[in-house]
């Protein structure tokens, strides 16, 4: 901990993929090599990866070390100033706060969610989180919930019958069951989830997903192509089309989703205040 603590801050948006690397605070958009790396900086956007960098979970599509992480208290303390201060440098109205997962302190990793989207909130950000699926449990769902994010996300990932080999400790049923139950909130906050494709799917399968997407009334629906991050991943098994992709979003965009993210490049947390902004739009007409 102490030699993570001696690193300084390097805050460099010119150097080419060149984005926020700064004491014990990790981006998901670094640590899981995704593709829009490089332009969501251009853009100072940013989505902070809390928690560690550490995951308890082993999913076959994902870069993120799998280990066993620090103490979510000995992390927070520190990460919290740095990542309200991070965006505030950045000028954004809008922060997307994501995690590894954490099995080894399912509640510790909510109240810290929740306790970061408060402080954010009150630094005047719009604030998303992309949350892990707690195994459903309400207990801490509900300290989410409460905190008020302006977007609630959770990724089913993949379809029903390749869900077992792709996350493994995972269930699509139990992620179906907490996305219905965010959606049911007092709140009237905005729900969000998106799928990758390209791993071995057909396109019956696909539509089952978004059909099973649909029922649950979430608001946002990401969907994209599957790229592998390094060779120790799972290989693509299909490279979708333009055609594809266009054919997918117009079948969602038939279902009961109210703004629909789909392309080859698309990312739960891709282009997010603009969905934000269209989904709320939406509600409003």
């Amino acid at each position: 901990m102490k030699q993570l603590l001696k690193k300084k801050i390097v805050w460099d948006f010119k150097k080419e993929n060149q984005l926020l690397f700064f004491e014990n605070t990790h981006t998901v958009c670094e640590e899981s090599r995704c593709p829009n790396r490089k332009e969501c900086s251009d853009n100072y956007t940013v989505t902070f990866l809390i928690g560690g960098d550490k995951c308890t979970r082993n999913c076959g599509f994902c870069h993120v070390k799998t280990g066993k992480p620090l103490p979510i208290k000995e992390i927070n303390e520190k990460e919290t100033d740095i990542i309200i201060k991070a965006a505030q440098k950045l000028n954004s109205k809008y922060v997307v706060l994501t995690s590894v997962t954490r099995d080894d302190d399912e509640e510790g990793l909510a109240l810290y969610f929740a306790d970061l989207t408060r402080k954010l909130k009150e630094e005047g950000f719009l604030v998303e989180v992309l949350i892990p699926d707690f195994h459903g449990d309400m207990k801490y769902l509900n300290i989410i919930l409460e905190s008020r994010p302006n977007v609630i996300a959770h990724n089913i990932e993949t379809i029903e019958s390749l869900s077992k080999k792709i996350r493994p400790q995972a269930s699509y049923n139990t992620s179906l069951q907490t996305l219905s139950y965010l959606k049911n909130n007092e709140y009237n906050l905005v729900i969000k989830s998106g799928f990758m494709i390209g791993l071995g799917e057909n396109m019956n399968q696909i539509k089952q997903v978004l059909r099973n997407l649909s029922d649950t009334k979430i608001d946002i629906l990401t969907v994209g192509q599957y790229l592998q991050p390094s060779k120790n991943q799972l290989e693509v098994k299909k490279y979708y089309t333009d055609e594809d992709f266009f054919y997918i979003k117009n079948s969602a965009e038939m279902m009961s989703f109210k703004t629909v993210y789909c392309g080859y490049f698309v990312r739960s947390s891709y282009n997010a205040f603009n969905a934000y902004k269209n989904t709320i739009n939406y509600k409003k007409n």
